[in-house]
């Protein structure tokens, strides 16, 4: 093991050689940690020897250099999914061309392929402030709507009152429901297809009588969504576009 700096070591091992940070601490075991961007971290208690350490890298060689290429995979498709996002936006569930055009006045229209962008100011942050709006009143219109329907539809089964919606961009949740019985909706939802948008308004629905994740609020989702595990496997993979 060669130490290169006062806290970073390289070891070779069997799946190839691991640069890696040692950090102590006034923990009692040993761990292992890839980062997003590759980087090793091996976290050790104080009284851990460098022996202890090396073992413990050596016999977790594998699942590091598995990590670091699922990771560096990630990245790359990350990026080429920015690349995509320059020339096409999503609204719900269809992929459209975005084409910008110079105009006097300011609009966003949908064709049947391509979403048309026209404005003055063709600079990137006037054209995503114009998206922006457009998707804000989209989803305002969409998913009031999918929330009535979703409501006729469940209404004999819940047996709710129609909630308060609120709409705004999150980024870690598609939607929420509060103690008081409001309903929170990612404006985000609009760009997927309207099964995945049920599929989030429906489990928000069965929250106003199970506050929880418990069986009970499970066997009111499989009662009003059966199937509803395969909308959202397909709201997580096609959310990656967006």
């Amino acid at each position: 093991m060669k130490l290169l700096r006062s806290d970073m070591y390289m070891l070779d091992t069997d799946a190839g050689m691991i640069t890696f940070e040692l950090r102590r601490s006034r923990r009692r075991t040993l761990a292992i940690q890839v980062h997003a961007d590759g980087q090793v971290v091996v976290r050790a208690p104080m009284r851990a020897s460098l022996r202890e350490v090396r073992r413990m890298v050596h016999s977790r060689s594998q699942w590091v250099v598995r990590k670091q290429e699922e990771l560096s995979a990630q990245a790359r498709e990350y990026n080429r999914l920015r690349r995509l996002r320059r020339h096409h936006r999503y609204f719900l569930g269809r992929e459209y061309r975005l084409q910008v055009a110079r105009a006097e006045a300011p609009g966003v229209w949908l064709g049947c392929q391509t979403l048309h962008v026209e404005t003055p100011d063709q600079s990137a942050a006037a054209v995503d402030a114009l998206l922006e709006a457009w998707y804000r009143e989209q989803a305002r219109r969409v998913l009031e709507q999918r929330l009535e329907r979703c409501l006729e539809h469940a209404r004999p089964i819940l047996r709710v009152a129609r909630p308060q919606l609120r709409l705004r961009h999150m980024r870690t949740q598609w939607g929420s429901c509060s103690e008081s019985g409001r309903i929170t909706l990612n404006t985000e939802l609009v760009k997927a297809p309207r099964r995945c948008i049920d599929y989030v308004i429906l489990h928000e629905l069965c929250h106003l009588r199970e506050l929880n994740h418990s069986p009970r609020f499970y066997a009111l989702q499989d009662t009003v969504m059966p199937g509803w595990e395969r909308h959202k496997a397909t709201l997580e993979s096609v959310s990656l576009c967006f």
